[in-house]
């Protein structure tokens, strides 16, 4: 929540000192014009201010005017570094870059300003937990308070006046509504204005931004005549034409927002003058030739006015006495003085271009000179897919970790290269692999441990020299579950594990014992489950984090000194605090804790030579889920990232030629990395999709005007963290969705597009289902009916199904049972296939020889007719028009092979069968709209890797045609109804990313 309001303060800022700037200009412009610009037009320059202030993010331009003064909120500085051996990616960045599908592991290295290291942020001594807020802390309570009191005032007052004007009835006078009645045509307005003759105002007055009421004091009616009212009511209507009181209230949400800032202040005041400026000049508009007597009017109700206490969120025909001299020069020189309304327009664009915009950035190069500045440099040194867990070696050069085959690896950073260790890992029996790998002192060494079974864990000691793998064995068969290495001594004669006795109830039992580098001797140190240890530089300390008791839920971070054999408590916080590394010097310590909020923090706390705790510092807020890696002697922090991502992108294939007519870019609105399940709604002109950023929403894009609108799905009921494929009603009104109930079970919800209203269609009836597929089918014909599957008698062998279809108006369910034969039992991954109007299925069965076998079943009729069988598993799809199906048999290794059949004949029959050669399992995707072509993705290897290729297949030949589209990680394909459009759903999991924090002058 604090990390909310920082941010938003830090948006404030910018934008108000960017806004002073523009007022500056604006007041200018007006002022060198003065009356060579039509009123209208000196208000609609303080439409820029209002965009100005509105923006989250404006567009960089050369024309900018803050090229000048600069980009004071860029806080930091990314650039890419080609180093030999990366290679450039293939789709979208999120900066916009388009570039070619290969693997992303470009170096990056990032300075980081926003943890400066003599920042002390965050102090804290063991005896006295006390933190000393930044001034920037101090700044952001105060703007929150002085914008709380004012917002609350103006609300105060706002609702203390409506309640009072409730007090006095509407003018009921005929002539007076008559009138009133005339200007509304005159000025095509249809707003209902209720007239009120009330003490509370000094002259008349417009309230009320939803049921605008115009305001009379007592007695004011009778001393004005027809035409005078006609334009004190014209004057009025103007200002509701122009919707002059949502623009008073904004203002006042502005000036609210930036209280600090005089010239915001100066600015809405201005704006107040010209607003009446711009309704003195449509009223004088709308009555040609009778300037003279409107000013007569100004002029009377002048007389009678008394400047008193302004009245909140009221706009009067006069306000005060002030502008007043302005107004009747302007009225007077009504269309005597000639306007240039092509200046006034190069002024607006001119100033938009310049002050809606923000500074340009320089291009970064590759020879980027090292930062001036004292700050964090982040370099990305390592990308690789799959989550890698191991040790920087203290020269920073190697990192050693278990590969996904179970050998010991270490990749050479300079070289980037990766050698192996051990090669005779394994997953099978006898189980054998290598794990927690540390670095000699020298770095020329690696202890780890090799788990063989039932054997126990070996604690080996292998070197980087030479071309053939030594090995030392220097304890064998000490612990059932290992022994694990955790850090060698300075002098390199000692090496620091821990001796895993047991797993009681899943709960660990270990020791913290150092073992003799050369006889392999153990010496234990200390029992308890203890994490992450480390020998201080000097090696009088081993510094690790742990729960002082089982009650204790936090991890606090310990000494154990091996001078005494004593335990102290170093870091004691009612947070989590989990120790990171030992500073080179040894007089710091790096932990990670989440005391600051939700997220981790990395800090470093002092330590004194004989061990205790000095002052805590901030070092880099938000590092997240890391994983250290340990500290090189020169003063680098590695760590390591795991993030997957499911991005969506947009393009142009012709499917008929296959060929690609645009670039895939990511989907404009999208969160980067965090969207899936792209569904086209059946006309083709709106786009649903799942994104996930504070909690999972459901969004929904116009596609014409890229409109978003969101809708959140999080009641407590029910959990959309594994929420599958979106189904619109035809008539495009609703979509349905089915997600997890907290216990497990899925169920099948709706959402009104117009209402946002959540609803459950079927929950609890479809327990049991999470094992056979999708639950949800697509809809049914009269565009107001969800179809879905249900199971009965699911713990027997002989399970039945039930296709269900259910009106979301009136509730009521049909049931379509699919009856087992004698013998025969509901199987396989995706057993029931069912088509868009509901009149048949298709069902995978075991029979009684244990073959799989396909039927198309008619729920008309009750009969099957046998399509096809097969001992491996079996995916169908039926077409939107119901005539064709494609089966898939999914083969040993390489193999694949997809059937066409024509189900709209009696029997139905099948037409082709083609071969498909892919390293993966071939996913059939879906129908085009048109129930023209299957569409299904193709793995093959590229030279960087896996690619997934687009293949169309034709129903009725079979021929199957490759398209221009081939991407990593490609893994659906949503088709619009009509053109060319298709979005793409990339899917990229568990990638773990090397980091490199330096220049932390610790």
């Amino acid at each position: 929540m604090m990390s909310t309001f920082v941010r938003v303060f830090d948006w404030v800022l910018q934008a108000s000192w960017q806004a002073s700037f523009l007022v500056l200009l604006i007041l200018l412009v007006q002022w060198v014009f003065r009356a060579r610009m039509s009123a209208a037009w000196r208000f609609g320059l303080w439409w820029l201010l209002v965009v100005r202030l509105v923006l989250p993010v404006s567009p960089p331009s050369p024309f900018s005017l803050f090229n000048v003064t600069g980009n004071r909120a860029e806080v930091s500085v990314e650039r890419i570094i080609r180093l030999p051996g990366s290679s450039v990616p293939q789709i979208a960045t999120p900066t916009g870059t388009l570039v070619g599908a290969g693997n992303v592991t470009s170096p990056r290295t990032t300075v980081d300003e926003s943890a400066p290291s003599g920042d002390l942020s965050a102090r804290q001594t063991a005896s006295q937990p006390k933190k000393n807020f930044p001034i920037k802390f101090v700044l952001l309570a105060v703007w929150l308070l002085g914008g709380l009191v004012l917002g609350l005032r103006l609300t105060w007052r706002n609702l203390r006046f409506s309640r009072l004007l409730r007090r006095f009835a509407e003018i009921d006078d005929l002539g007076v509504n008559g009138v009133l009645s005339e200007c509304k045509r005159e000025m095509t307005v249809r707003t209902r204005l209720a007239l009120i003759e009330t003490p509370m105002v000094k002259g008349p007055s417009l309230f009320g931004l939803f049921r605008p009421k115009l305001l009379f004091p007592f007695n004011m009616l009778q001393t004005f005549n027809q035409e005078e009212l006609r334009h004190i009511f014209l004057h009025e209507l103007a200002h509701l034409k122009r919707r002059d009181l949502a623009v008073n209230w904004m203002m006042s949400a502005f000036c609210i927002l930036h209280w600090f800032n005089p010239l915001i202040w100066l600015a809405s005041r201005s704006m107040n003058v010209d607003r009446e400026l711009a309704c003195d000049e449509l009223v004088l508009n709308r009555t040609v030739g009778k300037s003279i007597s409107y000013g007569e009017t100004m002029l009377k109700l002048l007389e009678g006015f008394e400047d008193s206490k302004a009245v909140p969120q009221v706009i009067g025909i006069l306000e005060n006495r002030d502008q007043m001299e302005r107004r009747i020069r302007m009225i007077a020189e009504h269309q005597t003085t000639k306007k240039w309304p092509v200046l006034a327009i190069l002024s607006f664009v001119g100033l938009a271009l310049t002050s809606l915009t923000d500074a340009q950035q320089t291009e970064p190069t590759e020879k980027s000179s090292p930062p001036t500045k004292q700050g964090i440099v982040l370099r990305e040194v390592w990308s690789e897919a799959g989550k890698i867990d191991g040790r920087i070696s203290p020269d920073g050069r190697y990192f050693a970790f278990m590969a996904s085959d179970g050998n010991l690896v270490v990749r050479d950073l300079e070289k980037h290269e990766n050698r192996k260790l051990t090669e005779n890992a394994s997953w099978d029996d006898p189980l054998q692999f290598a794990a927690s790998p540390v670095f000699s002192p020298d770095s020329q060494e690696v202890a780890y441990m090799w788990f063989c079974g039932d054997d126990g864990g070996e604690l080996r000691i292998t070197t980087l020299e030479g071309t053939s793998l030594k090995h030392k064995v220097l304890i064998k068969g000490r612990a059932r579950f290992g022994i694990s290495p955790l850090d060698w001594s300075p002098d390199g004669k000692k090496i620091l594990a821990t001796q895993i006795e047991s797993f009681d109830d899943g709960n660990r039992e270990s020791s913290l014992v150092m073992v003799g580098g050369e006889d392999g001797e153990i010496k234990v140190l200390k029992s308890g489950r203890l994490r992450d240890a480390r020998f201080s530089p000097s090696g009088r300390f081993v510094a690790y984090h742990s729960r002082a008791s089982s009650e204790d839920r936090k991890d606090d971070i310990f000494l154990f000194d091996l001078r005494d054999g004593k335990e102290r408590r170093l870091i004691q916080h009612p947070a989590v605090d989990h120790f990171a590394a030992w500073a080179p010097s040894g007089s710091r310590l790096l932990f990670l804790s989440d005391r600051r909020g939700d997220t981790m923090d990395l800090f470093s706390v002092e330590v004194t030579p004989d061990g205790t705790a000095g002052t805590v510092q901030l070092v880099k807020p938000d590092l997240g889920a890391a994983k250290c890696l340990g500290m090189t002697k020169a003063g680098s922090f590695f760590y390591a990232a795991s993030s997957s991502s499911v991005d969506l992108f947009s393009a142009e294939l012709e499917l008929s030629s296959g060929k690609m007519l645009s670039t895939p870019a990511l989907l404009p609105k999208s969160r980067f990395g965090q969207n899936s399940r792209p569904a086209w709604s059946p006309a083709g002109t709106q786009l649903a999709y799942y994104s996930w950023r504070e909690s999972r929403i459901l969004c929904v894009i116009d596609w014409e005007t890229r409109n978003e609108r969101v809708y959140p799905l999080t009641p407590p009921a029910y959990s959309v963290k594994a929420a599958l494929a979106i189904k619109w009603t035809l008539d495009g009104k609703t979509i349905g969705f089915r997600a997890n109930q907290p216990d497990g079970d899925q169920g099948l919800f709706s959402v009104d597009l117009m209402s946002g209203k959540v609803s459950n269609v079927a929950l609890d009836r479809l327990k049991g289902m999470v094992a056979f597929g999708r639950p949800l089918s697509a809809s049914s014909p009269d565009g107001r009916s969800f179809q879905y599957i249900r199971g009965e008698n699911m713990d027997d062998e002989d399970k039945l199904f039930v296709v269900v279809r259910k009106s979301i108006e009136t509730g009521k369910e049909e049931d379509f049972k699919i009856p087992n034969p004698p013998g025969h039992r509901i199987t396989g991954f995706l057993p029931i296939t069912v088509d868009y109007d509901g009149k048949k299925a298709i069902v995978v069965r075991k029979n009684t020889e244990g073959r799989d076998v396909a039927v198309l079943h008619d729920f008309e009729t009750s009969r099957d007719s046998e399509l096809m069988s097969s001992d491996q598993t079996l995916e169908f799809r039926i077409s939107p028009d119901g005539s064709r199906a494609f089966g898939i048999v999914w083969k040993k290794e390489k193999e694949q092979s997809i059937r066409g059949f024509t189900i709209e004949d009696n029997p139905p029959r099948q037409s082709f069968e083609v071969e498909v050669d892919s390293p993966n399992q071939t996913k059939l995707l879906s129908w085009t709209p048109d129930s023209r072509y299957m569409l299904f993705l193709k793995t093959v290897e590229g030279p960087n890797g896996a690619l997934e290729e687009l293949w169309t297949l034709d129903r009725d030949s079979g021929e199957m045609k490759k398209t221009e589209l081939a991407m990593k990680n490609l893994s659906n394909v949503a088709i619009r109804p009509n053109g060319n459009q298709i979005v793409l759903e990339v899917t990229e999991r568990d990638r773990t990313s090397i980091w490199a924090m330096e220049n932390l002058q610790l």
